[in-house]
């Protein structure tokens, strides 16, 4: 009371708001340290010339992602024959899919 007077709850009126805690708390609800974190599969698919397959990720340079013409054009989602149709079957489409490149 000494720092806060004349304050409503008589004490810090921090200590009786709830607090959420950090962003990560969330798992640690759920899981223990010796258990391993779930494991998110994204499957982007996007073509890389040099390499003559398909990349599965999202680190594709930014000029596919800059309009939408581009993204329908360079980024499959969950479709890594459809890339390999779309950019690589002159060269054999199981080729691509054996090579893709993780």
């Amino acid at each position: 009371d000494r720092h806060f007077k004349g304050s409503a709850t008589g004490s810090c009126p921090y200590e009786t708001v709830y607090d959420p805690g950090y962003y990560w708390e969330k798992y640690q609800n759920d899981y223990y340290n010796e258990n391993p974190m779930p494991v998110i599969h994204n499957f982007t698919y996007y073509p890389q010339m040099e390499a003559g397959t398909c990349v599965n990720g999202t680190d594709f340079p930014d000029w596919m992602n800059s309009d939408t013409a581009f993204r329908q054009r360079y980024i499959f989602k969950n479709d890594l024959e459809g890339c390999c149709k779309e950019w690589f079957s002159a060269y054999g489409v199981n080729n691509c899919v054996n090579k893709v490149i993780q």
